[in-house]
């Protein structure tokens, strides 16, 4: 392989790039919307159900990133069960998931400081969706947006390094308000625990975005220095490491007073802040929100950059994509793009946050139905590879994920319960599918070379 990246992660490293990934942001800002719409039971189920696909999902991943442990896992999966332009279409989406996180990230992030240092609002630029946009608030997010790009640009090393100590600080935060609430909560303030079918299914459909994460161990798993069938458990541990997060938060607000749960801002720091009176206590939440931020945003940076870098070194985009840093050995023009882009998104202002959320989601359940596919049909056609970590009862587990990721499919469409708004969500889907589509089309003439030579099976 002539464009090979560096074995340098640790299984710590790997656990904490999933695990950060998964929780992020959503923890701090998202419960109350989640309790308002569906209660303290039906919240909680939702993540149940939604980490059911997940575990599922994550199953399948787990067994084919033990077989295929290149960049761009996913990728690699589907092209060896359907080929290149089921490839193609994985790598685009999942990049898309990946890309709306970052996106997100960098006006999340404006939101949380202002909390801990109030932020000046200053020098009016526009109104997106009668949001505005301030150019004080712009600058903060671009800032922290070139702090993430050049700290890939450093490196897989200089990443994972940034990752652990930002994890080890949200966990910190969050398990200090879980204990806090069930010191000084009040359980009258869990009800009511559940409101509407439409509410439980209003979070159920959050539920993919907040749970993408898991999926960045087959994106870095060319760059793990542990054994594969490991990795494969990592994976496994991760997802249920967020699902007792989630569902502890939710309770933690739950049992706090119910008016934060409609507040606008920062909702966890504010819970924290009513249980211990102190405006300090929401300032540690809010700190851990930042690292939140930061541990997502650095993991889901560096899993963009490796799905181009990816589709690059199999000829689905430009060469240019394939280019590493003779130093650093870092994709540099796939981080480089999303750094660019991800600078880009504050001028969007908040509204965009959940339209973010929304259309990411879509594009991860078409690579998590894409993957369950691929591991099914690969049982069936290719039995006899390596599977250093290998999945019990496989065919049950299969056909779960691919059920479950068409229920959550059907969920973003209009004839869904909890479709997605037009014209800003599709419009921001329809953007980037002509861009694929475009680049599609350019590249297709362009044969794969190296394929089944160089990235097919890992033999144990």
């Amino acid at each position: 392989m002539s464009k090979q990246l560096r074995k340098a992660l640790t299984k710590t490293d790997v656990l904490t790039m999933a695990f950060g990934a998964m929780i992020g942001w959503g923890w701090v800002v998202l419960p109350g919307e989640w309790i308002t719409n569906g209660g303290i039971v039906g919240s909680s189920l939702a993540f149940l159900l939604g980490s059911f696909m997940c575990l599922t999902v994550g199953q399948t991943y787990a067994e084919l990133t033990s077989a295929f442990p290149y960049a761009g896992g996913q990728i690699m999966f589907v092209y060896n069960a359907f080929g290149r332009t089921w490839a193609w279409i994985t790598g685009w989406s999942i990049t898309f998931a990946y890309l709306n996180v970052s996106a997100w990230e960098s006006i999340a992030i404006v939101k949380a400081i202002d909390y801990i240092v109030p932020l000046p609002q200053k020098f009016l630029l526009w109104k997106v969706a009668g949001s505005p946009v301030y150019l004080s608030e712009v600058i903060i997010g671009i800032a922290f947006a070139c702090l993430v790009t050049y700290t890939n640009y450093r490196g897989i090393e200089a990443s994972a390094r940034f990752q652990t100590i930002a994890t080890l600080i949200l966990v910190a935060a969050g398990g200090s308000l879980i204990i806090t609430s069930l010191v000084k909560g009040d359980s009258s303030n869990l009800e009511p625990v559940w409101t509407s079918a439409d509410g439980f299914f209003t979070v159920l459909m959050m539920v993919p975005f907040l749970f993408v994460g898991f999926d960045v161990i087959p994106q870095s798993a060319e760059e793990m220095n542990i054994d594969y069938s490991s990795a494969g458990k990592l994976l496994i541990l991760s997802i249920i490491c967020a699902v007792i997060w989630y569902v502890a938060i939710t309770m933690a607000i739950s049992l706090a007073s119910p008016a934060v749960r409609t507040s606008s801002g920062i909702v966890a720091a504010e819970a924290m802040e009513s249980l211990l009176h102190s405006k300090a206590g929401g300032a540690v939440i809010a700190l851990g929100g930042v690292c939140g931020i930061l541990t997502s945003w650095n993991a889901f940076f560096m899993s963009a950059s490796r799905s181009l870098f990816a589709m690059g070194r199999m000829d689905m985009l430009p060469q240019a994509f394939t280019k590493l840093h003779s130093k650093y050995g870092s994709p540099v023009f796939p981080t480089v793009l999303v750094g660019l882009i991800t600078t880009c998104a504050p001028l969007l202002g908040s509204k965009a946050l959940l339209w973010f959320v929304n259309a990411g989601g879509l594009g991860t359940t078409i690579a998590y139905f894409l993957v369950s596919a691929s591991f099914l049909r690969l049982r069936r056609t290719k039995p006899e590879i390596a599977r250093p970590y290998k999945v019990e009862n496989w065919r049950l587990v299969g056909y779960a994920a691919l059920v479950s990721t068409i229920i959550f499919i059907i969920l973003y469409l209009p004839v869904g319960p909890s479709a997605l708004v037009w014209p800003y969500e599709w419009g921001i889907i329809l953007a980037w599918s002509l861009i694929g589509l475009f680049l599609f089309l350019v590249r297709r003439q362009h044969q794969l070379v190296r394929v089944e030579s160089d990235y097919t099976l890992h033999e144990s």
